[in-house]
């Protein structure tokens, strides 16, 4: 399954998801993006940023099963995405 934001005009896809190995995330459009993840407890796993029309692989084999949330800030606007480690 695909995640696209669109509701608030983030252009980032994220997938596989659910996924037990990696992560992809990529940057849809030519704005710079800053992507943290962070488990549940709020403590922040990985931060990095996307260039424009970039695509990076998280490497999540080091995680426990479980939810994290991956938060996606741009100019102000953020958003959250849901990720489920298998």
């Amino acid at each position: 399954m695909i995640m696209h934001l669109l509701r608030k005009k983030l252009d980032i896809e994220v997938y596989p998801n659910p996924t037990n190995e990696f992560l992809q995330i990529y940057n849809k459009s030519k704005d710079l993006y800053s992507i943290y993840l962070y488990d549940l407890s709020g403590r922040k796993i990985f931060q990095n940023k996307l260039n424009g029309y970039e695509k990076k692989t998280a490497n999540i084999t080091f995680l426990d099963k479980g939810i994290y949330i991956l938060r996606i800030e741009q100019n102000g606007k953020i958003d959250f995405i849901k990720i489920m480690k298998k």
